[in-house]
């Protein structure tokens, strides 16, 4: 009997023990978080992801205890999207309470799929985070191209379109690098080796998803759509997709004409054969998935039905022109 009563007395030592060494932790500054940073928390992310991402703030040594601060604490299903100042002489447990409060330093800001570098330089200049300009200027900067090795004369097309947190010293070139990361994070290894099946680079593949994203918005059509253009490049067939004219004109007002049609640029695909040499526009995945998995058809045309988003596929021209003249009057 005596010795289970110190048995447990010392398990009840190690309990109390372990007891003080937690609170002393989660209570106590992180003693390596020496200068401010901002962390990012993305839907999705738990206790485990954002002690990660903190490793490289100060925390390298304790990641396991800010791990199991979190869970105690029970913050995991509290964590609140956006970005958040973490400063010197924080605590694990104001940390969390700050990642759980709300209170982000940062700008909510959504980049919509099929938003081409304009409409991006567009959005940000609107929002008062840049000049005008500023933004085209820095993803069509031949060093930073050349550093990327990309074969392209900008970035479009790799800056993926996400919803994104900006604030605090936050500045142009981070915003572009976290676009460029999350391209890098969705593209994956299976499909460079779908686009190295089908004979295409990565490059190429998503200069073929912009074109696809910007001729439907209709998630049942991409694929389709994707069909069209597959089954006309292996024809040798013009791809005459009035999105890359557009990408082409300067001072677009909203109407090809057809002196535009006719004006041969490197992005017109009525004038040039096969794909244009870059990206029109920047595609999310679902566009990417559907240039890498095209429908199993034997379609070569398709026209919109009147406003309606949708469209009508056809296997010859006869057909097509029957749907163009219903349609397009």
């Amino acid at each position: 009997m005596r010795k289970l009563i110190y048995f447990i007395s010392f398990l009840l030592t190690i309990v109390v023990g372990l007891g003080i060494l937690f609170l002393y932790y989660a209570y106590a500054p992180i003693p390596h978080l020496k200068e401010p940073h901002y962390i990012t928390v993305q839907p999705g992310d738990t206790v485990r992801s954002l002690a990660e991402r903190l490793t490289s703030q100060g925390t390298e040594d304790r990641k396991k205890l800010f791990i199991l601060a979190g869970r105690i604490l029970g913050v995991g299903l509290h964590l609140k999207t956006g970005t958040y100042l973490i400063e010197p002489g924080m605590t694990p447990k104001q940390i969390y309470d700050l990642l759980s409060s709300g209170k982000s330093v940062a700008r909510r800001l959504t980049i919509p799929e099929g938003f081409n570098i304009y409409q991006i330089d567009a959005l940000l200049t609107k929002e008062g985070l840049i000049e005008s300009n500023e933004f085209i200027a820095l993803v069509t900067d031949p060093e930073l191209i050349k550093q990327l090795n990309i074969p392209n004369t900008s970035l479009e097309g790799y800056l993926f379109p996400d919803t994104y947190f900006w604030g605090g010293s936050y500045k142009l070139k981070d915003f572009v690098n976290t676009m460029l990361t999350q391209f890098n994070t969705v593209w994956t290894s299976d499909w460079s080796k779908r686009a190295n099946e089908l004979g295409l680079t990565k490059h190429k593949v998503l200069t073929l998803a912009s074109i696809i994203e910007k001729e439907t918005g209709k998630a049942e059509e991409r694929a389709l759509v994707s069909s069209v253009f597959h089954n006309r490049l292996r024809r040798g067939m013009l791809l005459q997709a009035d999105p890359t004219v557009v990408y082409g004109v300067k001072n677009y007002n909203g109407t090809i004409t057809k002196k535009q049609l006719r004006t041969k640029t490197p992005y017109n695909t009525y004038m040039i054969s096969g794909l244009p040499p870059g990206p029109i526009c920047n595609p999310g995945k679902d566009a990417i998935l559907a240039a890498l998995y095209p429908a199993n058809t034997n379609y070569l045309y398709f026209v919109a039905k009147n406003d309606s988003g949708f469209h009508v596929f056809t296997k010859t021209y006869a057909e097509h022109n029957v749907y163009v003249k219903l349609y397009q009057r």
